[in-house]
């Protein structure tokens, strides 16, 4: 199979387009409220996860990789001061990128920052 290069230039110009277009959609699926036109786009994991936290709706968080779902249902616990939502995440030692305990210190953490977060937080 024959590699085509393309010129700097216009690989440039393709992903400006391609990053104007997962915009567009991903702008499109939130403010119609229709998360599946992220099916649509070259990234559906940055489609899903800006539309789990402009919705403030987790459901779509678990369609993220682990890091990404980590950013997630934080994000969406601190926007519904809601440390609860956390628990989506797995227990502390099972994962690489932040454990339910740690999601739900940050969101505590959030509306209190003079809270010690010990106990079930910890």
């Amino acid at each position: 199979m024959k590699r085509v290069q393309i010129p700097l230039g216009e690989a440039k110009n393709k992903k400006i387009k391609e990053q104007d277009l997962l915009t567009c959609l991903t702008n499109q699926a939130i403010e119609e409220s229709n998360p599946l036109i992220c099916e649509q786009t070259n990234d559906i994991s940055s489609c899903y996860s800006r539309y789990a936290r402009a919705k403030f709706d987790e459901n779509y968080c678990e369609r993220l990789n682990e890091r990404s779902q980590y950013f997630c249902y934080t994000s969406i616990g601190k926007g519904k001061n809601d440390p609860s939502i956390c628990e989506n995440l797995p227990a502390y030692g099972n994962t690489h990128y932040g454990s339910n305990a740690e999601c739900k210190a940050e969101v505590v953490k959030e509306y209190n920052p003079n809270a010690i977060v010990k106990g079930e937080y910890c």
